[in-house]
């Protein structure tokens, strides 16, 4: 998930997300975000799930939902279409990991 850019001269063009990479593990990130950057509360389920995982591990978890709420939220108010913002914190995800 890179995006598309034309550079020359110290002009730089920046375009939407390319298709390059593996489709199937685009895909998975742009699925996992198919709600996941609306809310950053956590539910029992997800507290159920979550108590044999190590502590550093769950930190991490949370640092990632909060950066991936506060992207979509942020776009979201900002007017854009919400398979844009999808998009985006798809890739926000990818830099993240």
């Amino acid at each position: 998930m890179d995006i598309r850019e034309y550079s020359s001269g110290g002009k730089y063009n920046r375009f939407g997300i390319t298709k390059h990479g593996n489709r199937y593990i685009r895909t998975a990130f742009v699925e996992a975000n198919q709600r996941g950057y609306r809310t950053a509360k956590i539910g029992q389920d997800l507290k159920s799930r979550r108590k044999d995982i190590a502590p550093e591990l769950v930190n991490i978890a949370d640092r990632c939902l909060r950066r991936l709420n506060k992207k979509g939220n942020r776009l979201l108010l900002a007017g854009k279409h919400p398979n844009k913002v999808k998009v985006a914190c798809a890739r926000e995800m990818v830099g993240f990991v």
